[in-house]
């Protein structure tokens, strides 16, 4: 990391989790909150601290597989894919309840489709979390927070104590989190109360009373609803990151992004993969940071709409404003993260350009580094070779011949660029 810092596990997964917010349709902190709320009530019920250390990285991770999603709600709903998760957060925090009013409203399609979406969003955050190494404790609550204590939810429709303990946690605190927001910690309490026996194990309830009394508990939760609040330290301590671990993180974040759209599909490691390369030829001495701000570069676009991602035609001044938005996303989430600042420089430049027609900021060369002009070629590449859905994927000369006669392109990193794929074409998909 940046001259010698080393930042914790916790500061990169809350700082990475106000991106699935943005995702999930929720106001920024949303994750970071329910965490808080959820290993407060672990605590309240004498849960075990392996058991509290699974609840805190579930609560982090728990929309990880929102973006899996993305195309097809956009489909199927006709509408912004983060605009409908935030109705059916409103409408009392009901994934499969609130997309069955909409089926039943607006008949089309089928509950059991809906039920599928739901499988496939929490086995996907199951997954990821499992991919991490924060074990199967983690695993299994994001798998099943979606089931209710009736047996009323889903994926699985398990019933009362057949679901696990910490997925009845999660599962409570998101739903007290969403009403503590919004109409403070009473109201969130008489929601859940009001559920008792139905969404929530009552004797979870019963704790979460308790909970209302917390003065200096809400309190903290105050803290955690400004832009700029501090990481929530986890039950096992604060940790430094391992290399290892960091990059583990930056790929599966990276996994995350790309999902977002049916067009993107392994977008952020070819771009990861060209970058690397390109730089190793123009002699980028901080491989790894390129690396890692390559994977990262987009990860603001989970707050851009798949409709607008996947349309099928010219976007519209509106739609622009969104795209043009989403490296200063990148670059505001990436510098919340201590040791972090240059992977964020890197990342937010990525469609800056030599001739200061890019954005977000619109620089000129002088404000561009090599690490920016890599990263920034080897997303053209990428954008140009594959295929999009107003156009199919461009043969390699042609991608050639465009990003040759582009200005705002630094030469030498397109040069380097194509030397890199004239060796090795799987760098670009093994296109012609």
């Amino acid at each position: 990391m940046e001259g010698g810092t080393r930042t914790t596990r916790a500061e990169i997964l809350s700082a990475l989790s106000h991106a699935l917010d943005i995702t999930e349709g929720q106001a920024t902190g949303h994750a970071v909150r329910t965490c808080l709320l959820a290993t407060h009530l672990g605590r309240t019920i004498g849960l075990g601290e392996h058991d509290l250390e699974s609840l805190y990285y579930a609560a982090l991770l728990k929309d990880a597989g929102s973006s899996a999603n993305s195309p097809r709600l956009q489909r199927l709903f006709g509408e912004d894919d983060s605009r409908s998760r935030s109705h059916f957060s409103e409408w009392h925090n009901s994934f499969l309840g609130f997309n069955i009013r909409r089926i039943r409203a607006s008949k089309a399609p089928s509950a059991e489709l809906v039920a599928e979406l739901t499988a496939t969003r929490c086995q996907r955050g199951s997954e990821i979390a499992r991919q991490l190494g924060f074990g199967e404790g983690a695993a299994e609550a994001i798998l099943c927070i979606e089931e209710h204590w009736d047996g009323s939810g889903g994926p699985q429709a398990l019933q009362g104590d057949r679901i696990p303990l910490v997925s009845r946690i999660l599962s409570l605190a998101q739903t007290l989190e969403l009403f503590a927001r919004a109409q403070g910690p009473q109201r969130a309490v008489e929601v859940v109360k009001a559920r008792s026996g139905r969404w929530f194990d009552p004797e979870l309830v019963r704790g979460a009373l308790a909970l209302a009394q917390d003065n200096l508990l809400w309190e903290e939760y105050a803290v955690y609803l400004q832009p700029n609040a501090p990481a929530l330290v986890p039950p096992e301590g604060a940790q430094a990151e391992t290399d290892s671990g960091l990059d583990e993180i930056c790929e599966a974040f990276s996994r995350i992004v790309d999902a977002k759209s049916s067009f993107t599909y392994q977008h952020s490691t070819r771009v990861m993969n060209l970058s690397v390369a390109g730089g190793q030829r123009l002699g980028v001495t901080d491989l790894p940071t390129l690396r890692r701000a390559a994977l990262l570069h987009d990860i603001g676009k989970l707050g851009v709409s798949s409709a607008i991602l996947d349309k099928n035609g010219p976007l519209d001044d509106r739609d622009w404003h969104s795209v043009r938005e989403h490296p200063k996303h990148s670059y505001e989430i990436l510098s919340r993260i201590t040791g972090f600042r240059r992977i964020a420089e890197i990342a937010g430049a990525h469609h800056e350009r030599l001739d200061g027609r890019g954005y977000w900021r619109g620089v000129s060369a002088v404000n561009l580094d090599l690490e920016m002009r890599v990263l920034a070629c080897a997303d053209v590449f990428d954008a140009l070779s594959a295929e999009r859905p107003y156009r199919p994927a461009m043969p390699l000369p042609e991608v050639y011949r465009i990003m040759k006669s582009d200005a705002g392109l630094d030469q030498s990193c397109v040069e380097a660029l194509w030397d890199a794929v004239a060796v090795n074409r799987t760098l670009c998909g093994g296109l012609a």
